[in-house]
């Protein structure tokens, strides 16, 4: 799933039919139709099996990637929402249904190391695919879209055989075939309030201001953007990335080799200092600085992820663990969907610094409340029951 042929020459491609403005607007429709899949994914997983919803999200994201090499505007917001439909149908069902599945010591530090592990290999792909992408790119536009649609299909293969593990009692199972509306919006519900313990709400700020900085630069125009900021060309841009993709795996080697060791106040602390600077910094950045600028928001997310999921998967309950990690990807994708007209328009107009310094202080304001919610570093409990 993570040969990214199209991640570094994506906003290059829309550019054909379209404005960093109009873009902004295809994100923002795009990414909000995967956001009101987001939740009731994670409730149709818990209900009716995270392996299929897993397998179904996989089929739609291959379509709707590969659906978008053939169209103008129009065609492409089909085709993208298509793609976020997957994409949500993936998110929470998949790590819920491993966490379960895995054979693992459920204590310590252990789902840490193997969510860790797991990343390495993801990002290794991606060395690969980003820049045999810019390379495709300059052959043919339309065979980048198209074959990474294809080794998205291909990647659902390896889950043909996976069934869910029989965790659900007769009352889960009574809870399947009754489906109703009432039902299906009480888990929904349920799902954002286990985000108000006290175990959970100190990452609620984390995750929208930091993660959701992240999507935005992952998943979103920002990347590019500041590449463009930067003078970085499409080429340079590719080889970026797939060098952000090396240092993302080294980094995620030392953590699960030193997992142990990791203070998660510590780590949450020092990633956000280092992306207010970064933020700060792109004002003005250029040259071996900016380089620095782009690495450093390659391993935010990558580094950050271990101990969010960590956290979300120690303090909540098998029954509604795909519900609720569901609502932690819903709550990371709203800052986009919410800015993405907003990031293009001051794109085109040449004040995309008024961004960098606006959300510099979001952060600062994020990391204040999680320290006043985390007193220490103390993570691990028993999982408890809602």
């Amino acid at each position: 799933m993570n040969v990214w042929f199209i991640e570094a020459i994506w906003v290059y491609f829309y550019r054909i039919f379209m404005n960093d403005a109009q873009i902004g607007i295809l994100d923002a429709t795009a990414f909000a139709v995967g956001l009101l899949a987001e939740i009731p994914s994670g409730a149709l997983a818990d209900r009716f099996g995270r392996a299929r919803i897993v397998k179904l999200g996989i089929v739609l994201a291959a379509i709707g990637t590969a659906g978008q090499a053939f169209g103008d505007f129009s065609v492409i917001i089909i085709f993208q929402s298509i793609t976020m439909i997957g994409f949500a149908f993936m998110s929470g069902a998949d790590e819920a249904l491993f966490f379960e599945k895995l054979r693992f010591k459920k204590e310590g530090v252990e789902w840490r190391k193997l969510i860790t592990k797991g990343g390495q290999m993801a990002y290794m792909a991606s060395i690969i695919g980003i820049p045999v992408g810019s390379m495709l790119y300059a052959v043919n536009h339309e065979l980048v879209f198209v074959l990474n649609g294809l080794i998205m299909a291909a990647s659902g293969i390896a889950l043909l055989g996976i069934r869910d593990a029989p965790h659900r009692s007769a009352n889960d199972n009574d809870l399947v075939v009754s489906s109703a509306f009432s039902q299906y919006v009480t888990d929904i519900v349920k799902g954002f309030r286990l985000f108000g313990n006290r175990n959970l709400r100190g990452y609620v700020a984390i995750i929208l201001a930091i993660q959701g900085l992240a999507y935005i630069f992952d998943w979103g125009l920002l990347k590019l953007l500041l590449m463009d900021r930067f003078g970085f060309s499409e080429q340079f841009g590719g080889w970026m990335m797939s060098i952000g993709g090396i240092l993302v795996v080294s980094v995620l080697f030392v953590m699960a080799r030193q997992a142990q060791y990791l203070h998660e106040k510590r780590v949450m602390n020092a990633i956000a200092l280092g992306l207010i600077t970064a933020l700060l910094a792109s004002v003005w950045a250029s040259g071996a600085l900016a380089i620095g600028v782009i690495l450093l928001f390659f391993i935010v997310d990558a580094v950050l992820y271990p101990f969010i999921s960590e956290a979300l998967n120690t303090h909540i309950s098998n029954k509604g663990r795909a519900t609720a990690l569901s609502v932690a990807s819903f709550l990371k994708s709203i800052p986009y969907v919410l800015l993405a007209p907003l990031i293009g328009w001051l794109n085109t107009i040449g004040r995309l610094d008024v961004f960098l310094i606006g959300w510099s202080v979001v952060v600062i304001v994020a990391l204040v409340y999680y320290n006043t919610q985390k007193k220490n570093d103390t993570l691990l409990a028993a999982p408890f029951n809602h």
